[in-house]
């Protein structure tokens, strides 16, 4: 059973077929090494605080320290596969091999892109500054939420360039139809006449179809280097004259997952009805080094924790667990500083909770 392998030939060109066609892998950060089958490496410098020059001595613009960098190693989590048959009949192998070649890009297109933009955007959401609204935006309230989005990007230092904002068709159109939109000169009517919406509050729109993002999410704003959307085909090929099949069996796997980057996630900012988010969770001790700090979230399936600072959502050192042992406070004054968040497949993310215990 003579196989022809169509990676090295077709997997660059497919690749590139998804890039191209996906509404989320262009506004995605492209730094990023592929360190494994199934790896990626990303690394963040990191600044130091600023000094007050000194007119003598040594030292004088402060105490020189090693440049370091914050590296995150990421499992893509993603790891599909697709199958067809061409028969044989009266095609050539050269002819099989060409309609497997354009089957395997139109399964990209249609099948594989559209699974993982949605993915993605939900994984995004998920890992997101949420903001909440009670009741979903209309036309004369969304030029306000949408401003309130890029304030807290702003006040984040989040760079202007290269924000994004997705929006449901619905969104969309309350952006068009809104009257602070329609009124900047001819602008928005201009727009409106060809049926599209370049830009809003500095930020490029992107409309997607409704199920791409979760229900009852209204939009989700991100800059480019906040988040990374790393996919690799790994694998295609045709199996000529396989068992069972006169012609050819086509076989395809790739890997993808989505990132948001934990030194720079204030990047990402989502609007979603209120009670569709879970509560931000509470902590209880009696007893600091003798009892444990018990978390509470309500509706939480997952509740994740750290001790050393970091963010829960996208720390390697978090722990999934509702209660945090304080028998390591060793004597009088020592303290633990708790930083919890929840999560839910039907909830949105909760805010990430931060307290500290002292034994006394």
């Amino acid at each position: 059973m003579p196989t022809i392998n169509l990676h090295e030939k077709y997997a660059p060109a497919l690749e590139s077929v998804f890039s191209t066609g996906s509404f989320v892998k262009g506004n995605t950060s492209n730094h990023i090494d592929f360190t494994g089958a199934r790896t990626v490496k990303v690394s963040t410098l990191q600044t130091t605080a600023l000094n007050d020059y000194k007119r003598g001595g040594s030292n004088r613009y402060g105490t020189p320290e090693e440049i370091g960098e914050e590296v995150q190693e990421l499992t893509m989590s993603q790891d599909k596969a697709f199958t067809g048959t061409v028969d044989k009949g009266n095609a050539s192998d050269q002819v099989i091999k060409n309609k497997a070649a354009l089957w395997l890009r139109e399964e990209i297109n249609t099948e594989v892109r559209p699974a993982a933009d949605k993915y993605a955007l939900r994984k995004y959401v998920m890992n997101a500054h949420i903001a909440t609204i009670s009741a979903a935006p209309t036309k004369s309230n969304i030029q306000e939420e949408v401003a309130n989005a890029a304030m807290y990007l702003d006040d984040h230092l989040v760079p202007e360039s290269d924000r994004v904002i997705y929006v449901t068709t619905e969104i969309y159109k309350f952006i068009i139809l809104s009257p602070e939109f329609l009124g900047v000169d001819r602008l928005g009517e201009k727009s409106l006449a060809k049926g599209e919406c370049g830009e809003v509050q500095g930020m490029k729109v992107i409309r997607v179809p409704k199920s791409f993002l979760p229900v009852n999410c209204y939009f989700l704003v991100t800059h480019k280097q906040s988040v990374i959307f790393p996919y690799k085909l790994s694998e295609s090929k045709v199996h000529t004259d396989p068992p069972g099949i006169s012609g050819a069996l086509v076989e395809g796997r790739q890997y993808y997952d989505a990132f948001v980057m934990a030194a720079k996630c204030d990047g990402v900012y989502a609007l979603v009805k209120a009670s569709d988010k879970l509560a931000t969770p509470t902590f209880a001790c009696t007893t600091p080094g003798t009892d444990p700090v018990t978390i509470t979230c309500a509706n939480a399936s997952i509740i994740k924790y750290t001790t050393d600072g970091s963010d829960p959502r996208f720390s390697d050192k978090a722990i999934t667990a509702a209660s945090v042992a304080t028998t390591g406070l060793a004597k009088s004054g020592d303290s633990i500083t708790v930083r919890a968040v929840g999560f839910a497949d039907d909830k949105f993310t909760s805010d990430v909770a931060e307290q500290t215990f002292k034994k006394s």
